[in-house]
Protein backbone atom coordinates (compact mmCIF):
# COMPACT_ATOMS: atom_id res chain seq x y z
CA UNK A 1 0.00 0.00 0.00
CA UNK A 2 1.30 3.43 -0.98
CA UNK A 3 -0.29 6.57 0.49
CA UNK A 4 0.09 10.07 -0.96
CA UNK A 5 -1.26 13.48 -0.02
CA UNK A 6 -1.69 16.17 -2.66
CA UNK A 7 -2.50 19.84 -3.14
CA UNK A 8 -6.12 19.03 -4.03
CA UNK A 9 -6.65 18.41 -0.27
CA UNK A 10 -6.98 14.66 -0.69
CA UNK A 11 -5.22 11.51 0.43
CA UNK A 12 -4.88 8.73 -2.11
CA UNK A 13 -4.18 5.07 -1.44
CA UNK A 14 -2.52 3.06 -4.21
CA UNK A 15 -2.01 -0.66 -4.64
CA UNK A 16 0.81 -2.35 -6.46
CA UNK A 17 -0.23 -3.93 -9.75
CA UNK A 18 0.33 -7.65 -9.82
CA UNK A 19 2.70 -8.94 -12.48
CA UNK A 20 4.32 -5.53 -13.07
CA UNK A 21 6.99 -5.60 -10.37
CA UNK A 22 9.85 -5.61 -12.88
CA UNK A 23 8.62 -2.69 -15.01
CA UNK A 24 10.00 0.78 -14.46
CA UNK A 25 6.54 2.41 -14.21
CA UNK A 26 3.63 2.56 -13.69
CA UNK A 27 3.32 -0.14 -11.12
CA UNK A 28 0.72 1.35 -8.77
CA UNK A 29 -3.01 1.82 -9.42
CA UNK A 30 -5.46 4.02 -7.47
CA UNK A 31 -7.27 2.18 -4.72
CA UNK A 32 -9.13 4.87 -2.77
CA UNK A 33 -9.37 8.66 -2.47
CA UNK A 34 -10.14 10.43 0.79
CA UNK A 35 -11.20 13.96 -0.12
CA UNK A 36 -13.20 15.25 2.83
CA UNK A 37 -10.28 16.98 4.57
CA UNK A 38 -10.77 20.52 3.25
CA UNK A 39 -7.11 21.50 3.65
CA UNK A 40 -3.63 20.32 2.73
CA UNK A 41 -2.18 17.29 4.44
CA UNK A 42 1.44 17.93 5.44
CA UNK A 43 2.46 14.45 6.60
CA UNK A 44 1.11 10.92 6.94
CA UNK A 45 2.13 7.89 9.01
CA UNK A 46 0.96 4.38 8.16
CA UNK A 47 1.09 1.08 9.97
CA UNK A 48 -0.16 -2.16 8.49
CA UNK A 49 -0.93 -5.42 10.21
CA UNK A 50 -3.76 -6.50 12.46
CA UNK A 51 -4.42 -3.02 13.89
CA UNK A 52 -3.49 -1.06 10.77
CA UNK A 53 -4.01 2.69 10.81
CA UNK A 54 -3.25 5.79 8.76
CA UNK A 55 -2.63 9.10 10.54
CA UNK A 56 -2.69 12.44 8.70
CA UNK A 57 -1.57 15.84 10.01
CA UNK A 58 -2.86 18.90 8.18
CA UNK A 59 -2.02 22.56 7.65
CA UNK A 60 -4.67 23.71 10.15
CA UNK A 61 -3.34 21.64 13.05
CA UNK A 62 -5.85 18.82 12.63
CA UNK A 63 -5.01 15.17 13.14
CA UNK A 64 -7.10 12.51 11.39
CA UNK A 65 -6.96 8.75 11.88
CA UNK A 66 -8.24 6.05 9.53
CA UNK A 67 -8.46 2.31 10.11
CA UNK A 68 -6.90 0.05 7.50
CA UNK A 69 -9.56 -2.59 6.83
CA UNK A 70 -8.99 -5.72 4.78
CA UNK A 71 -11.52 -7.95 3.05
CA UNK A 72 -10.77 -11.63 2.89
CA UNK A 73 -8.50 -13.87 4.97
CA UNK A 74 -5.71 -12.51 7.15
CA UNK A 75 -2.53 -12.10 5.19
CA UNK A 76 -4.42 -12.64 1.95
CA UNK A 77 -4.60 -10.35 -1.04
CA UNK A 78 -8.10 -9.03 -0.28
CA UNK A 79 -9.18 -5.45 -0.90
CA UNK A 80 -7.90 -2.76 1.45
CA UNK A 81 -9.98 0.26 2.43
CA UNK A 82 -9.32 3.25 4.70
CA UNK A 83 -12.26 3.94 7.03
CA UNK A 84 -12.56 7.15 9.09
CA UNK A 85 -11.77 6.45 12.74
CA UNK A 86 -10.97 9.61 14.73
CA UNK A 87 -10.45 13.31 14.17
CA UNK A 88 -8.84 15.96 16.36
CA UNK A 89 -9.49 19.26 14.57
CA UNK A 90 -7.13 21.30 16.81
CA UNK A 91 -4.41 18.84 17.79
CA UNK A 92 -1.95 21.75 17.37
CA UNK A 93 -2.64 25.49 17.51
CA UNK A 94 -1.03 25.85 14.06
CA UNK A 95 -0.34 23.35 11.27
CA UNK A 96 1.19 19.94 11.87
CA UNK A 97 4.54 19.56 10.13
CA UNK A 98 5.73 16.04 11.00
CA UNK A 99 4.34 12.73 12.23
CA UNK A 100 6.28 9.85 13.75
CA UNK A 101 4.54 6.58 14.55
CA UNK A 102 6.18 4.35 17.14
CA UNK A 103 4.21 1.13 16.71
CA UNK A 104 5.99 -0.87 19.46
CA UNK A 105 5.01 1.77 22.05
CA UNK A 106 1.55 2.58 20.57
CA UNK A 107 2.71 6.17 20.35
CA UNK A 108 2.13 8.88 17.74
CA UNK A 109 4.42 11.92 17.86
CA UNK A 110 3.42 15.15 16.11
CA UNK A 111 5.38 18.36 15.65
CA UNK A 112 3.75 21.56 14.58
CA UNK A 113 4.31 25.16 13.58
CA UNK A 114 3.24 26.11 17.13
CA UNK A 115 6.78 25.19 18.31
CA UNK A 116 5.72 22.12 20.23
CA UNK A 117 5.74 18.35 20.01
CA UNK A 118 2.80 16.31 21.22
CA UNK A 119 2.77 12.64 22.10
CA UNK A 120 -0.49 10.74 21.61
CA UNK A 121 -1.65 7.27 22.56
CA UNK A 122 -2.10 5.72 19.10
CA UNK A 123 -4.86 3.38 20.29
CA UNK A 124 -7.10 5.79 22.22
CA UNK A 125 -6.13 9.12 20.66
CA UNK A 126 -5.50 10.63 24.11
CA UNK A 127 -2.82 13.28 24.53
CA UNK A 128 0.04 11.91 26.63
CA UNK A 129 2.57 14.75 26.73
CA UNK A 130 3.21 18.20 25.25
CA UNK A 131 6.76 19.53 24.85
CA UNK A 132 7.21 23.25 24.13
CA UNK A 133 10.47 24.29 22.51
CA UNK A 134 12.26 26.51 25.01
CA UNK A 135 14.10 28.19 22.13
CA UNK A 136 10.82 29.40 20.56
CA UNK A 137 11.35 27.65 17.21
CA UNK A 138 9.93 24.65 15.37
CA UNK A 139 10.97 21.09 15.92
CA UNK A 140 11.86 19.96 12.39
CA UNK A 141 13.18 16.45 13.02
CA UNK A 142 11.71 13.53 14.96
CA UNK A 143 13.41 10.19 15.53
CA UNK A 144 12.71 7.24 17.82
CA UNK A 145 15.69 5.31 19.22
CA UNK A 146 14.11 1.98 20.23
CA UNK A 147 17.30 0.58 21.74
CA UNK A 148 17.48 3.40 24.32
CA UNK A 149 13.76 4.29 24.51
CA UNK A 150 14.57 7.88 23.53
CA UNK A 151 12.77 10.41 21.42
CA UNK A 152 15.25 12.67 19.59
CA UNK A 153 14.03 16.12 18.55
CA UNK A 154 15.88 18.50 16.22
CA UNK A 155 14.87 22.13 15.82
CA UNK A 156 15.37 25.09 13.47
CA UNK A 157 18.36 26.31 15.49
CA UNK A 158 20.12 22.95 14.94
CA UNK A 159 19.69 21.94 18.56
CA UNK A 160 19.12 18.32 19.45
CA UNK A 161 16.97 17.33 22.42
CA UNK A 162 16.63 13.87 23.95
CA UNK A 163 13.56 12.68 25.78
CA UNK A 164 13.85 9.41 27.65
CA UNK A 165 10.51 7.58 27.81
CA UNK A 166 9.76 4.75 30.20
Amino acid sequence: LLVTASTDCSIKAWRQDEGRELLLYPWFSPLQTLGELGCWVNDVALTMGEAGALYAGDEQGGLSAYRVERDGPRGGSGAITLAPWRQKPRAHALGIERLLLVVAESLLVTSGYDNCVRLWDANSGASVLTIHNEHKCRFTALHWDAAHMELLLGDDLVRLSYLYLT
